[in-house]
């Protein structure tokens, strides 16, 4: 009972405290796509906790689960707190009942969006394929206003107007199809509509309220370094600015937008050549680290019951 109790209890604060931390995260140096995994990574971590909490509940003898949890529940015990199996039951129903509504509400509205925005956005296609050229995966539609977006799904495409080639240098707009690219290539898309839907799903929980607007942010970053590596930051610059802040439609990630005062801040940055594997070694280190985050807390909590119950 201890030891459940730490891990729901170790779930609920890395929620409400990783936020923050990841924000600190998204500030620093670390490469926005090190630090949209670390935000995954959480999430699954807090998910799996209350996972493990529930399993803990309805194994047959759970104080020895772990040497922490039988710590705790021996000094629990010697202050005369029996064991309630009662209210253990009662635990272990709630954990249920609130975990499988989580996880239907988000196949729900996630289903339903990811419906609308089908419907929606192949009507535009359809309706602009009739006055554009294709060419390869582009989409080449006349309009004096220079834009790009992408639109995943089973034809995944990059929607541009031809006011691109006048009113940008050509690296410019290789560097604006090569952000679009990097958008579907990183499935950015299905990542800003499942933090969509766990916020709407649970938007009592900080960590999945905040997911939202940390992932389209961070994936936009991302999309700006991989144009900027491989074209020049100057070209993915001189691109944000004569693109402003144009939007493509809904459920399109389009080059411009929201957020663009961070980004030119960002690639006005010097950049930090770093090779493959080092990059790679902290990518798997954040990731590993934000998974195990709930894990800690909980342990930590087993150690302050025991030692309180203990001393």
């Amino acid at each position: 009972m201890t030891t459940t109790l730490a891990v729901l209890l170790g779930a609920i604060f890395v929620s409400a405290a990783a936020p923050r931390w990841l924000r600190r995260v998204e500030s620093s140096q670390v490469q926005p796509s090190v630090t949209l995994s670390c935000w995954w990574s959480v999430v699954a971590g807090v998910i799996g906790a209350v996972v493990v909490a529930l399993v803990l509940l309805v194994l047959p003898d759970r104080a020895g689960v772990s040497l922490l949890g039988q710590f705790a529940d021996v000094c629990v015990s010697a202050l005369g707190h029996a064991r309630n199996p009662r209210l253990e039951e009662v635990l272990a129903l709630g954990t249920a009942a609130v975990l499988c509504a989580v996880f239907l509400r988000v196949l729900y509205v996630g289903g339903w969006a990811a419906v609308r925005r089908r419907r929606h956005v192949r009507g535009h296609l359809d309706l602009l394929g009739q006055f554009g050229r294709s060419e390869a995966q582009i989409l080449w539609v006349p309009h004096d206003t220079p834009l790009a977006f992408s639109v995943a799904g089973r034809r995944p495409v990059i929607v541009a107007t031809s006011a691109l080639d006048d009113d940008l240098p050509v690296e410019s707009v290789r560097a604006v199809l090569a952000h679009e690219r990097a958008h579907l290539a990183g499935r950015h898309h299905f990542q800003i509509a499942l933090a969509d839907a766990l916020a709407a799903a649970a938007p009592g929980i900080p960590l999945f309220a905040h997911a939202p607007g940390a992932v389209r942010r961070l994936v936009e970053f991302a999309a700006d370094a991989t144009a900027a590596r491989l074209h020049g930051n100057d070209a993915v610059v001189l691109a944000l600015g004569v693109m402003g802040h144009q939007t493509g439609p809904p459920g399109g990630l389009a080059m411009a937008g929201d957020d663009l005062d961070a980004r030119l801040r960002r690639l006005g940055r010097p950049a930090r050549p770093a090779g493959r594997g080092r990059t790679a070694v902290v990518h798997m280190g954040g990731v590993a680290t934000s998974a195990v985050l709930p894990a800690i807390a909980a342990a930590a909590m087993v150690v302050s019951v025991g030692l309180v119950a203990c001393v």
